[in-house]
């Protein structure tokens, strides 16, 4: 395990003891009201959506032209930051899993755990597969129905880099930021001549994918949905919350702060 993935590993797993002791009843010995509508419980809901908001931008640095930038510092600031986020949460929910607000909690410990993952265990899996000197191109080797789709493929990613790009050729090609910001349609149709691609070539026995878990290739697909969940899942807690403390608040006490009581 890489020195940084193994410090990583240690915070989390201290993090995670840390929230398990205050949500246990170590809450109780502290002095302060930290239920979280409370000034400090719902300034530690705040400081959470921001610290995970921001983390979004690891999405813009990942396809950074800079390399430097991208990989691998970054990775594991992203991993830091989002662990710390997730520990915010934690800390302002108290694990109230009566509401319908869980949903948010629960796609934060997807994403930590997803994360940590992809993060720490997955390249230890991955890392096997790809040393055992696969040859996912062999298929081309032979004239075959799917030889032939494949050079169709390569074909029209070509002619669409055109578009794209002027001095990168197709095997070196990689979609960045501003691809997608300058040019969205033609980057999202080179992504699906990849995907296309990709999935023909994994069918290929001697292709690493077909030696790669179930788990390591779709860890990623479930991140970026549980990230998705907790977008639209925060901006409704926020809204409700602030706007419609009544209808949170279902006849209880609104202690939180608030716009509006509807």
């Amino acid at each position: 395990m890489a020195p940084a993935n193994r410090i990583l590993a240690f915070i989390a797993l201290g993090l995670i003891f840390a929230c398990a002791v205050y949500l246990l009843g170590g809450v109780k010995w502290l002095p302060w009201d930290l239920r979280p509508g409370s000034p400090i419980g719902q300034s530690l809901g705040i400081c959470a959506g921001m610290v995970l908001l921001g983390t979004l931008y690891y999405v813009r640095v990942r396809r950074s032209e800079n390399t430097r930038l991208a990989k691998p510092a970054s990775q594991t600031w992203h991993s830091l930051v989002s662990t710390l986020g997730a520990t915010l949460a934690i800390l302002h929910s108290q694990a109230a899993l009566r509401e319908w607000s869980t949903l948010v909690l629960l796609a934060i410990i997807g994403l930590l755990a997803t994360g940590l993952y992809g993060r720490v265990i997955a390249p230890l899996r991955v890392g096997a597969a790809f040393g055992r000197s696969a040859v996912p191109y062999a298929v081309m080797e032979q004239p075959n129905a799917t030889s032939n789709a494949v050079s169709d493929l390569i074909y029209a990613k070509r002619m669409l880099l055109k578009s794209l790009t002027d001095d990168t050729r197709e095997g070196e090609f990689v979609l960045r930021w501003h691809h997608w910001t300058e040019r969205p349609r033609a980057a999202l149709r080179y992504h699906r001549l990849t995907l296309a691609e990709r999935r023909l070539l994994a069918r290929n026995p001697l292709s690493a994918s077909a030696e790669i878990p179930a788990m390591e290739r779709l860890w990623r697909r479930l991140h970026l949905l549980l990230a998705a969940m907790f977008i639209v899942g925060l901006l409704a807690h926020v809204v409700t919350t602030v706007f419609f403390a009544g209808y949170v608040a279902d006849g209880r006490e609104i202690y939180w702060w608030h716009i509006t009581k509807w």
